[in-house]
């Protein structure tokens, strides 16, 4: 399976939020790794939030994401 890693934290709660599928978490020296199943939809949303384009995801689910993937990583 391709996969797709980025370090970004807002990034990956952003992706999670469209249900896209994390495949592993990595803490490499204190910093999380998050690692996503790589098809052309996540690539299109990759797209979507490096060029700023409105989406709807809901806010509170985002925060949450976001301390749910600091937790998995330790941080």
């Amino acid at each position: 399976m391709a996969t797709y890693a980025t370090i970004d934290l807002s990034l990956s709660a952003f992706l999670q939020a469209l249900n896209h599928q994390l495949v592993d978490v990595r803490n490499e020296r204190g910093r999380g790794t998050f690692v996503f199943a790589d098809t052309p939809e996540l690539r299109q949303d990759i797209l979507r939030w490096g060029n700023n384009e409105p989406v709807s995801i809901q806010v509170r689910g985002f925060v949450n994401l976001m301390r749910d993937l600091k937790g998995m990583v330790g941080v």
